[in-house]
């Protein structure tokens, strides 16, 4: 047994070794045959026959390898001059298997093997075909190399100019770092021009051909290029002598490099040209020595084409200078080899001229046998099939353009078609954005109307206990109902993928292990265990949107809570598989029942068994499957075997950093700003103060009457109409109002009291329900002093409005303090504005900065831009540098930009995150950190 294992391993051993080795020895004689087949095709072939034999004997499978190897030994027989034999190696290759790029260079060497036979319209068929999977693959240098092929298709058809405007397209299609590519398509472009007698005109493109290219490494192409200017340059003697110089150097250029590669072929044409140059220049003994190196390697080698031109250069020569020794015989030579040429190029002709005359023969005799009745008849059928041929021909036609006509008009009625029902489309996606922004509205409207009176009553001094546990009801299903309103808008935001995530690099495990800690009020209430466990490393890094990842693992937590009774357990547990994060919501409560498994994440399904007092909207877990979808996560739910749920989320491992900025740790931040708790027992405002409220709702304005007229006095309007009314007749301290309202709206009604210069300096007071961000970043904008959403807490609205009053009095006791000073134009107070605003925002991150600088960048003493200031905006200096940053924190918090206080504390340049908050509550009676929730 042991012995028979032992063998087995060894034979594995051997097999394994043999292929390594029979790999080696395809390579080798592969990479030989390449390299040497523009120098020694005999060589180049009996490598590639080692290549096939290779292939044959250690049965090699693998496609590509195959068609490789049957391709360099066709190349080289095309070559050759075989191209029969090229054809049959072709024929062994299976082009079903062939990748495209394979497949393309397979096209390219048949079709020229089609063109070398003359069968030109399969040549360019082939041609083209490797052109379009060029240009389907985007290879370009695929396409360069069709497109060569195809100008010496032209070339073959002896149309020179069409094959020129090919290979000018082929040169927009050689990549930069192909010198070769490029070299190739200026040398075949001057070749068509000298094949057309523009010999002058063919030099700069050989000479730019190699341009850039060393000569060491393309030896063959030098040569034939040195070649070609000797051949050029000898052929204009006759117009300038002095070319005779060039023609000869590189002649003897051309000839050094064929005799260093041992291209014996290329060495006679070389001696050739330099003779027929020195016969040109009336040289002849010159001539004469290369006609006969020329000819001793033309009868070494056989080759009697280059023979007949060494015989005639040195038949020349030797009579230019008198040698009559062997003159004679040379002379007989020449004409043998002359007649030999003449025999092989007319011998297969005269074998099927002889053919053809036999057969014709014949059938003139059968002809001869038929009336002429016969003949006549037949001609009149032949011009009948002909004549009814034609008419067919002209109906088809016709019918085709028939058809063509009524596909165009189809096609043109479809394309309306799509194009209105693309319209209508659009116009259902506006309806449906319209109806999500007003049911925002209209529900929270009510909410406001209800979250209100549930505080008042809780506020009252004197509430029978029995009043209480309803009012904090109330106030509870409030909230509820606006998580409702707010996955509504979330929902509408998926279906239309506007802006939903905003991924970037984040640690995981602080965020999960954040997240899992502000429940534990909430299990340690209802007596559930909740434990958080990592396996992950610190530092695992996925992309996540922070906001959303948390929004989706307060669903996952609060879903499984509801399923887990008083004393269940609720355990969160992350780990990392195949750079994969997996996080585990795992409960031990009554689990999710097999019928509702596969629709717990579809839309408005609520899970059967949980109590009708914990049900949803059917939402949450719809809202969080797009979301982890949309951070290229998957989510998924199962039972357990003991009992319980579980919720998992797979979440791809980034290979990314975070920021330093991401990196820093919030919480100190948050926990300073939520220590920070101003409590507005009492507002500090003039008892004469008064607020215009624009609001349609009546209930929400007997509302707002109820909450404000103790600290205000009161102007009610239903619209902004009523409202420009009222303003005609009293200059309330603020206004407030809503945006959607019949007649006019906010929006509306704000441009025109910032077109009013006598109203423009009312602050005002956005009380909205809609609650995207491009609204309110509209409202910012279009001068908005403050914008608040319902539902609302009293405490804020009140603070606001004390707030906004405040800046409005304050800034008229400045003005009433510089008043005796003097006047400036109101548009130069305009500009001042605009050039404070600028050079604080042009340096809002530095913390330094202060009112000594601010009236240096002016050209003012301090003591001006004291004045200056208060006159525009009844501000100090200071107060406004503070203004401007506070404004600009807002319109950062507002957007979103960042999700840390501490990027938005450093951003507006304040070096105390706890300072930026107290002032920020202050000024809009809201902390910073409430953006966040």
């Amino acid at each position: 047994m042991k012995g028979t294992l032992l063998f087995g391993l060894l034979t594995l051993v051997s097999l394994f070794t043999n292929a390594q080795v029979n790999s080696e020895r395809y390579r080798y004689y592969f990479e030989k045959s390449r390299s040497i087949e523009n120098d020694d095709l005999k060589l180049a072939s009996l490598y590639a026959d080692s290549i096939l034999i290779v292939l044959a004997e250690e049965h090699i499978v693998d496609d590509s390898l195959k068609f490789k190897a049957y391709y360099q030994k066709a190349n080289v027989l095309k070559k050759q001059g075989d191209f029969e034999k090229s054809f049959e190696v072709l024929n062994r290759v299976d082009t079903s298997t062939l990748s495209l790029l394979l497949l393309a260079d397979y096209l390219n060497l048949v079709g020229i093997l089609y063109e070398s036979k003359g069968n030109y319209s399969e040549s360019l068929r082939c041609h083209l075909r490797s052109l379009a999977i060029g240009k389907k693959i985007g290879d370009s240098k695929k396409i360069a190399v069709a497109l060569n092929s195809i100008a010496f298709v032209y070339r073959a058809m002896d149309q020179q100019e069409k094959a020129i405007d090919v290979l000018e397209e082929m040169m927009t299609f050689c990549p930069d770092e192909d010198l070769m590519c490029k070299a190739r398509a200026l040398f075949n472009t001057g070749l068509m021009i000298l094949e057309l007698d523009r010999h002058e005109e063919a030099i700069p493109y050989f000479r730019k051909a190699v341009q850039g290219l060393e000569e060491e490494e393309n030896l063959h192409l030098f040569s034939v290029y040195y070649n070609n200017l000797a051949n050029c340059y000898e052929r204009l003697l006759h117009i300038d002598p002095s070319f005779y110089d060039s023609s000869i150097l590189y002649g003897n250029k051309s000839l050094a490099i064929k005799q260093k590669v041992g291209n014996l072929s290329g060495v006679a044409n070389s001696h050739n040209q330099l003779a027929a140059t020195y016969e040109r220049a009336s040289d002849y003994k010159n001539s004469r020595k290369h006609a006969l190196l020329a000819l001793e390697l033309a009868d070494s080698l056989g080759l009697k084409s280059l023979k007949r031109n060494a015989l005639s250069y040195l038949i020349t020569a030797q009579i230019e200078l008198e040698i009559k020794d062997n003159t004679t015989a040379l002379f007989e030579d020449y004409i043998d080899v002359v007649n030999e040429l003449r025999e092989e190029a007319t011998s297969e002709v005269v074998n099927d001229m002889a053919a053809r005359y036999e057969t014709e023969k014949k059938e003139a005799e059968n002809i001869a046998l038929r009336e002429e009745s016969a003949q006549q008849k037949k001609i009149a059928y032949l011009l009948i099939g002909i004549a009814i041929t034609l008419v067919l021909l002209i109906v088809l036609l016709a019918y085709l353009y028939r058809l063509k006509l009524r596909t165009n008009l189809k096609l043109a009625d479809d394309k309306e078609v799509i194009q209105k029902q693309s319209e209508k489309l659009k116009e259902v996606n506006d309806l449906k954005s319209r109806f999500f922004a007003n049911i925002s509205h209209e529900l929270r409207t009510p909410l406001t109307l209800i979250q209100g009176n549930a505080d008042a009553i809780l506020r009252l001094d004197k509430i029978p206990a029995q009043a209480v546990d309803p009012a904090k009801k109330i106030r509870r299903n409030v909230k509820q109902m606006t998580v409702l309103v707010n996955d509504l808008l979330d929902l509408s935001k998926l279906e239309l993928q506007k802006n939903v995530v905003k991924l970037k690099p984040l640690y995981i495990d602080p965020l999960v292990a954040r997240v899992v800690a502000a429940f534990l009020s909430l299990a340690e209430s209802n007596l559930i265990e909740l434990q958080y466990h990592s396996d992950i490393p610190p530092k695992t890094v996925v992309d996540l949107d922070e906001v959303q990842f948390e929004k989706v693992m307060n669903n996952l937590i609060y879903n499984s809570f509801k399923f887990v009774t008083m004393g269940g357990r609720v355990n969160i547990h992350t780990s990392v598989s195949s750079d994969k994060v997996i996080l585990k919501v795992v409960d031990n409560g009554r689990g999710i029942p097999t019928a509702d498994l596969p629709y717990i994440f579809d839309r408005f399904y609520q899970a059967g068994m949980s109590d009708d007092n914990k049900k949803g909207s059917g939402l949450g877990l719809a809202i969080s499957k797009e979301l982890i979808e949309l951070m290229n996560g998957k989510i998924s739910a199962y039972n357990n075997e003991e009992g319980g749920a579980t919720l998992e989320i797979h979440l791809p491992v980034s290979s990314l950093v975070p920021s330093l900025q991401d990196e820093l740790v919030s919480t100190e931040d948050l926990k300073s700003s939520e220590d920070l708790d101003v409590h507005f027992d009492v507002l500090k405002v003039p008892s004469d103060s008064s607020v215009l409220v624009v609001e349609d709702n009546k209930l929400l304005q007997s509302y707002l009457s109820d909450v404000l007229r103790d600290h205000f006095e009161l102007h009610i309007a239903d619209n902004g109409k009523e409202a420009l009314d009222l303003l005609k007749h009293i200059r309330p301290d603020l206004i407030l109002t809503d945006v959607m309202m019949p007649v006019m709206d906010g929006w509306e009604l704000l441009s025109k009291i910032r077109e009013d210069a006598a109203l423009s300096k009312i602050p005002v007071i956005v009380l909205t329900a809609v609650a995207e961000n491009a609204e309110r970043l509209k409202g910012l904008r279009l001068g908005v002093d403050d914008y608040i959403i319902k539902p609302f807490e009293v405490d804020e609205l009140l603070v606001r409005l004390s707030n906004v009053i405040n800046n409005l009095r304050e800034r008229i006791k400045w003005a009433k303090e510089f008043a005796e000073e003097e006047k400036q134009d109101l548009s130069e107070e305009n500009q001042l504005v605009i050039e404070i605003r600028d050079f604080v925002k042009n340096n809002m991150a530095d913390s330094k900065l202060n009112v000594t600088q601010l009236a240096m960048h002016l050209g003012l003493s301090e003591r001006q831009l004291y004045r200056k200031t208060a006159e525009s905006v009844g501000l100090s200096p200071s107060k406004l540098i503070t203004e401007i940053r506070l404004q600009q924190a807002r319109e950062l918090l507002v957007s979103k930009r960042y999700d840390k206080l501490a990027q938005i504390s450093q951003e507006i340049g304040f070096e105390s995150t706890s300072y930026f908050s107290k002032l920020y509550l202050e000024r809009f009676g809201k902390k910073p950190t409430d953006y966040f929730s």
